[in-house]
């Protein structure tokens, strides 16, 4: 079953918990986040891996040149 409800009245519903029922919410919670991002830096790393095997592919079948850190740092 789905609600959906504004966040002040679920807080406002959380609000009655016990300390100790708060606590081990927030814990959670806190793991839920924690998970979330690792799992989002994995796939950005796997992201940027494949990036950067593909231009390095380019580069080998000569489709595309490598900038000097001259130029690089002209970027920046």
């Amino acid at each position: 079953m789905n609600v959906t409800m504004p966040l002040e009245n679920i807080y406002k519903m959380l609000s009655t918990l016990s300390v100790g029922n708060k606590k081990w919410l927030a814990d959670h919670l806190y793991a839920d986040i924690m998970q979330s991002q690792e799992t989002r830096t994995k796939e950005q790393l796997a992201l940027d891996m494949e990036m950067s095997l593909l231009e390095a592919k380019e580069f080998k079948d000569g489709h595309k040149t490598l900038k000097s850190v001259d130029a690089l740092i002209n970027e920046l």
